[in-house]
C-alpha cells in the first residue's frame, strides 16, 4: 500500500538532475506545479486522441466503451494489441 501511495503521490517534485527527456527546460520551470500539470494533461490527451483514433474502425470511441461496459468484448488481433502498447508507451 505505502508502494502505491508513493508511486501515485502527484505532489511530488522530480529532481531535473535526472531528468534525460526535458533536460532543454530550466530547472525552476521543470520543478514548477503548471509544468507538471501541463505535461498529464498533454499525456491526456494524446491517448485520448489515440484511442479516438485506434477504435474508428471498431464503431467508434463511444460504441467500444459502451461494449467494454456491457461486458461484451470480443477477441483482439494481436498485432492490433502489441501496435496498441508501443504506441501508449511511446507516447
Amino acid at each position: 500500500a505505502e508502494y502505491f501511495s508513493g508511486a501515485f503521490n502527484m505532489g511530488r517534485s522530480f529532481q531535473h538532475l535526472w531528468s534525460v527527456n526535458f533536460k532543454f527546460v530550466p530547472e525552476g520551470v521543470f520543478q514548477s506545479p503548471e509544468f507538471s500539470r501541463g505535461l498529464l494533461a498533454l499525456l491526456l490527451v494524446l491517448w485520448l486522441g489515440y484511442a479516438w483514433k485506434w477504435c474508428l474502425p471498431l464503431g467508434g470511441f463511444g460504441r467500444v466503451l459502451l461494449r467494454a461496459i456491457q461486458g461484451k468484448v470480443g477477441t483482439a488481433d494481436p498485432a492490433d494489441i502489441a501496435s496498441l502498447l508501443y504506441v501508449v508507451n511511446f507516447i
